[in-house]
């Protein structure tokens, strides 16, 4: 289990330099979609969510058309959200560790130039407390021991975002609060997964230099 979960953390990291990494082009964090078409196409799959509940939205379409965007178009703080949202919904812990690394990634790297741009706060903090979604599927969704590493790396992301958020963006954080209580008590048990793991291990490799 052990090689496991550091081959899902690998994984995680990996996937979540997306984040920071640019758009190619003269402009590292790209260009405002807002009224482009795909932007348009992903808006309106996501607020299938305010009329019919998340399970009568696409995630899988949704996911594909936001990480396309991210990459390859804009730094999109609200798609960064949805995207964030999808992953989870389609992966679980291990998805929704990438959706935070990668928002992370953005704040951390291109505050300056992301959008919405920075200027317009208030759009910036909507962003981050469209984030409250998640709270409830995060209560309800049990992790189990596999997810154990995806779960502290989800805690670790969502931590790093939250302190490079706590000095530029003062609204929105309360949607964070909300993250944080909802993952706290899988955070603290995946720790107690990982640490009763190694120690096991650790017995099982003295005892076979025992036997040596």
């Amino acid at each position: 289990m052990i090689d496991y979960w550091i081959a899902v953390r690998d994984n995680i990291a990996a996937r979540s330099r997306h984040g920071a990494a640019p758009v190619s082009g003269p402009r590292p964090a790209g260009i405002n979609i807002r009224q482009a078409a795909v932007f348009k196409r992903l808006e309106a799959e996501v607020r299938r969510i305010d009329l019919d509940g998340p399970a009568a939205v696409d995630w899988s379409k949704v996911n594909a058309l936001s990480l396309n965007i991210l990459s390859n178009q804009s730094k999109d703080m609200l798609v960064a959200a949805w995207a964030t949202y999808g992953l989870f919904r389609v992966e679980g812990y291990e998805g929704l560790a990438v959706g935070f690394g990668v928002l992370r990634g953005m704040v951390e790297t291109y505050w300056e130039e992301l959008f919405p741009s920075i200027g317009r706060h208030g759009a910036r903090a909507g962003a981050v407390d469209w984030l409250v979604h998640l709270g409830p599927p995060l209560v309800a969704h049990e992790p189990i021991e596999a997810d154990a590493s995806a779960v502290i790396a989800a805690w670790d992301a969502l931590d790093g975002l939250a302190r490079g958020l706590s000095a530029k963006l003062t609204n929105g954080q309360v949607a964070l609060e909300v993250l944080f209580r909802a993952l706290q008590p899988h955070y603290e048990r995946a720790n107690e997964a990982i640490a009763s793991a190694a120690e096991h291990a650790a017995v099982e490799a003295m005892q076979a230099a025992g036997q040596g």
